[in-house]
């Protein structure tokens, strides 16, 4: 009996453990698969800001100036650097060099780009089975683990851009998981010693000044550590430690901080995206509108911080140590992840795009771990408070997951028609227009296009080294209207004279740029394709 019983406790142990390997098996699996529907970095708009980051890396490599600073996103092009270094040294025989490293990159872009998701797709889902196990051990209850591991999917926007785009939000995502662990780490921790509590101050300040210097829309979690750290001294310790940690993860922009700080403060002083619209902090107007579609955006979010509250507001009534229980870890950190998120929905709305809330979805699942635990002191004996985590598991985690899922099988079919489309049109232009001259202009679905964006981002530090691999790349600036060879400016009508057979492909005119129709160039466009993202037409005087 006792051996079938001990035998029964090991099978229960492997497979609470293998169980927490599911779900980020189910997150790689996820991102491999969007990945592929999504296509190539350089179609449609993928290649924004992927391809700035890559050419920005190169830089980094190469100790030039980093030229894109607008995130400020300086740790994921330190991070992409050390990608590609170790990836150029697996393929030119474990051996380090630089000129053959620039071709490389230059000529394989996309191996990089596709090995540097990958590995933002490997660190992430390790994170998650961390923060599982973590859970468990610190916890002690499966459910709680399992939880924390699902607030990835939570919102289709995860997905759709952490685990496809070398960009801020593929790093967000590490960072925010950093955060979680350290959150679960403090649900738990009994009472520190001086020396703990700074170790557990500085561990905060490094996570917030990477996830800050990786992405501006971070800014809001300063202030989830201070609300869970004790004393005076340490918050003081932590926020300067965090300001710290952010200029060290900027260090390459040095020179630079202040155009940082200007384009920061241009979009604080305006009202618009990107500091457009007019000069005054805030249109209540279009604020309250933006406010309502990001609450429209991710209702359950709302829903799980009013949930807090009530929980929250039943103990303190209920509990007869009330004091006691609003200086509880449980309270702290989950008063500290509804604080953060409420923050978040006010800072975001300012400077609204909804993906921006990205990093701060994930605490949803704090949330929630932090009302169950507390439902655990209203009852006894303790199967009753299992049954209700269990149920509010299954409401909250299944209903956001399956939502979720349907959103983003809703967007992959778009990112497949358009992969789609794409395709269609490559294959139109080699198969019947091969010797015609391809002139691209904004968001053509081409290598070089993305290359040159990436190019310009880093003031064309890569100008010869292009034109010497790609000697053949037209484009139409949209901006400027000119026509040029790289950077060698073409006059489009005596250039038809002696080329009669030119095509313009990018975003249609007809509909892309209805209410900027100047963008048009001056002369005939006649649409072969007639494609709703991406079409070419062919030119005549």
């Amino acid at each position: 009996m006792n051996i079938i019983g001990t035998r029964h406790f090991k099978w229960k142990i492997v497979a609470r453990w293998i169980g927490f390997i599911v779900i980020p098996g189910l997150f790689v699996v996820l991102g491999m698969y969007l990945k592929n529907s999504r296509g190539p970095y350089w179609s449609g708009s993928n290649y924004d800001p992927d391809y700035a980051y890559l050419m920005n890396a190169l830089n980094v490599i190469e100790d030039l100036p980093i030229g894109h600073i607008d995130h400020p996103g300086t740790p994921v092009q330190i991070f992409i650097a050390i990608v590609m270094r170790c990836v150029h040294f697996l393929r030119n025989n474990f051996v380090y060099d630089w000129p053959t490293l620039e071709t490389d990159v230059l000529t394989n872009p996309e191996l990089y780009l596709q090995t540097v998701s990958y590995v933002f797709l490997i660190i992430n889902a390790l994170l998650l089975s961390t923060i599982g196990f973590t859970a468990y051990y610190k916890l002690k209850n499966v459910w709680l683990g399992w939880l924390l591991q699902t607030a990835p999917f939570f919102s289709s926007y995860i997905p759709m851009n952490s685990l496809v785009k070398v960009a801020p939000e593929a790093m967000l995502l590490t960072v925010v998981l950093l955060l979680m662990l350290w959150l679960v780490m403090m649900l738990k921790s009994k009472q520190q010693t001086w020396r703990h509590g700074i170790v557990y101050a500085l561990i905060a300040a490094m996570i917030i000044g990477l996830g800050i210097a990786t992405k501006m829309n971070f800014l809001p979690t300063i202030v989830l550590p201070l609300i869970i750290i004790r004393t005076i001294r340490l918050k003081l310790l932590y926020l300067i430690s965090a300001v710290s940690f952010f200029f060290f993860f900027t260090l390459p922009i040095r020179q630079r901080y202040a155009e940082l700080f200007d384009w920061v403060i241009k979009i604080f002083q305006h009202s618009g995206i990107h500091g457009a619209g007019t000069a005054q902090i805030l249109d209540w107007s279009v604020y309250w509108s933006n406010l309502k579609i990001l609450l429209d955006g991710f209702p359950h979010i709302f829903e799980v911080i009013i949930l807090f509250l009530l929980v929250s507001i039943v103990s303190i009534i209920v509990l007869p140590q009330r004091r006691q229980y609003l200086q509880t870890m449980t309270f702290r950190v989950g008063a500290a992840a509804a604080i953060t998120q409420i923050l978040a929905f006010g800072f975001i709305a300012k400077h609204m795009i909804q993906y921006y809330y990205l990093p701060f979805v994930p605490l949803t699942a704090m949330m929630i771990c932090c009302a169950l635990l507390q439902l655990r002191h209203f009852h006894e004996p303790k199967t009753v408070a299992t049954i209700c985590l269990t149920i509010l598991f299954f409401v909250f985690a299944g209903q956001s997951m399956a939502l979720t899922f349907s959103e983003v099988k809703k967007l992959n079919t778009v990112e497949k028609n358009t992969k789609q489309e794409v395709l269609s049109l490559q294959q139109e232009l080699q198969e019947r227009y091969a010797d015609y001259t391809v002139f691209h202009y904004f968001r053509s679905s081409s290598l070089e296009f993305a290359l040159n964006f990436g190019n310009n981002s880093v003031s064309q530090s890569y100008n010869w080294e292009l034109t010497q691999l790609y000697p053949n790349y037209f484009v139409y600036e949209i901006f400027t209207k000119q026509f040029s060879k790289w950077n060698t400016v073409i006059d489009i009508h005596s250039f038809l004279q002696q080329n009669p057979k030119v095509i313009l492909t990018g975003s249609p005119f007809e509909t892309s740029y209805v209410s900027e129709p100047h963008y048009r160039p001056d002369i005939t466009l006649t649409d072969q394709f007639h494609g709703v993202n991406e079409t070419f037409y062919l030119v005549s005087p």
